[in-house]
């Protein structure tokens, strides 16, 4: 299994500068990355795929 990041960010745009940014990666399959915009988002995220997943680790970094 490989591993999944889940990024959380209000921007409209980190998305699309992620999958960029990491698209040799993401083509090779080395993990998988999915995104909410909003802590509640990212929390059902969890919720929903949290049963499919060994470990989770959280990485917060706030730019103000």
């Amino acid at each position: 299994m490989s591993s999944l990041i889940l990024v959380v960010d209000d921007e409209s745009d980190v998305e699309m500068l992620f999958r960029q940014q990491f698209r040799r990666e993401l083509r090779a399959g080395r993990f998988t990355m999915d995104f909410a915009q909003s802590g509640d988002s990212a929390l059902q995220h969890i919720n929903d795929v949290g049963k499919d997943q060994d470990q989770w680790r959280a990485s917060v970094s706030l730019m103000c």
